[in-house]
């Protein structure tokens, strides 16, 4: 029973999850790489690129009479839009962004598991991204899946666990606001976010994520609010 003890002592090995996870990213990379240059585009990917880089470069504006139909949160246009005004408009520019929010995602799921299950569960949270084609070619799209599944895993990796810091927790709460103005089905997050921050860390913790994360998120909607009304009187003017 040489053999046991031998694999016994070399799974015990405490750099052992950290490679098999790395592989595994390694794998998820280089298939999101692949889809990313061999995916035809889609519709939805088109319109998210088309009307991100309008409205960031100025040329039109969200909820604009007779101009480009805003059927989704600004934000969801914007973020794309504001990369393409910095790299160059296009599906490359999109697809690569989309490559890195990916990265990402798996890096931060790798983050979250390793605090809360341990290195082993972590590396097998990792291959378990790395085995799902259908959603490794749905985050190689410049749609906002992606995004939203990048933000999510960081709200997450900023406030759940102890001892998580108290500018961490203002960062997730500001960033799970943002998350809601890309995404308006993930408004409900934001509540259970600050409900979690102040039952787990506190009140003193629980209110200043409450400041940043209703104010980001009021304000938001309010500069939304006013724009859309400036636009619908500018086009009653224009008749």
């Amino acid at each position: 029973m040489r053999w046991t003890g031998r694999l016994r002592r070399f799974l015990g090995l405490p750099w052992l999850a950290g490679i098999v996870a790395l592989i595994g990213g390694v794998v998820y990379g280089w298939e999101a790489w692949r889809h990313a240059h061999t995916l035809d585009t889609v519709l939805d990917e088109g319109l998210y690129l088309l009307k991100g880089y309008l409205f960031a470069s100025g040329a039109y504006r969200p909820f604009q009479e007779y101009g480009l139909w805003t059927n989704h949160m600004p934000v969801s246009f914007y973020i794309p839009g504001f990369v393409q005004v910095i790299f160059g408009p296009g599906l490359r520019t999109g697809r690569y962004f989309a490559l890195a929010l990916s990265l990402l995602f798996v890096l931060g799921v790798w983050l979250v598991a390793r605090r809360l299950a341990g290195d082993g569960l972590a590396a097998l949270a990792v291959w378990t991204l790395a085995m799902n084609p259908a959603l490794i070619q749905s985050y190689s799209l410049a749609t906002s899946q992606g995004l939203v599944a990048c933000m999510l895993i960081w709200v997450l990796f900023l406030t759940l666990g102890e001892d998580r810091r108290r500018w961490q927790l203002v960062l997730g709460a500001a960033l799970a606001a943002i998350l809601a103005l890309t995404r308006l089905n993930m408004t409900p997050l934001l509540l259970f976010l600050l409900i979690y921050i102040w039952a787990q860390h506190g009140e003193r913790a629980g209110r200043w994520a409450v400041a940043a994360g209703l104010l980001l998120f009021l304000g938001g909607q309010l500069i939304i609010i006013r724009v859309s009304c400036v636009c619908g009187s500018n086009g009653s003017r224009n008749n």
